[in-house]
């Protein structure tokens, strides 16, 4: 179970990644909650595997905020078409992954259109 974490764990900070390069003062809460929700995985690798439904449970409750606060965000100007398809698609990828759907698919299909 934890090494389903892995492939969230990378899509989150790589996400923490787009948002840290972006205008600090329109960003900077979106990359806290990014880097919140990469900590927590992080600490579930680390510990025990019997509180993954509680981690899952906070991960969506931080990403539910992140989707309330910066719906808009989603159509962000990113200079680069690959680096906004490799945005849009981190966003999927989590998604997928805490509405249950992405646990195979991150690990199994990655993606490297931006890389």
């Amino acid at each position: 179970m934890k090494k389903n974490l892995e492939p969230l764990k990378d899509a989150l900070e790589e996400l923490a990644d787009f948002a840290r390069k972006m205008e600090p003062t329109e960003y900077a809460y979106f990359y806290r909650l990014m880097e919140r929700m990469e900590n927590n995985v992080e600490i579930c690798i680390l510990v025990r595997d019997d509180r993954l439904e509680k981690l899952e449970a906070i991960l969506r409750r931080d990403w539910n905020l992140v989707k309330r606060m910066y719906g808009d965000m989603w159509k962000m100007d990113l200079q680069n078409e690959k680096e906004r398809y490799r945005f849009l698609q981190l966003l999927t990828e989590i998604e997928w992954y805490l509405e249950g759907k992405g646990l195979m698919r991150m690990e199994e299909k990655r993606y490297g259109y931006a890389n």
